[in-house]
């Protein structure tokens, strides 16, 4: 055995004294692969109908009581400045 197939735990032999074991372990990586990729884009999907919907609302809002806007920045000067009454909680 050379270095590193040694310092990487790999014992390539066995691979090469059966192909079958080999492409049995090639379709196993591919599928596991597929499989990998399909949760991953449906995660992506999932957290961009998230956002979507954040940004439909009115005045998106990452606090847990209600609120309405009183002054926006946007109308007389562009601020980036909103201020809003909050609601005491019923």
């Amino acid at each position: 055995m050379d270095k590193t197939s040694a310092a990487s735990g790999q014992d390539w032999s066995r691979w090469l004294m059966d192909p079958a074991g080999l492409g049995a372990a090639a379709v196993e990586y591919a599928v596991d692969s597929w499989q990998r990729t399909l949760l991953y884009a449906d995660v992506r999907r999932e957290r961009g109908n998230q956002y979507r919907e954040h940004l439909r609302e009115r005045a998106p809002n990452v606090l847990g009581f209600e609120a309405e806007p009183v002054l926006s920045g946007l109308e007389p000067a562009a601020t980036s400045e909103l201020r809003a009454r909050a609601h005491p909680a019923a």
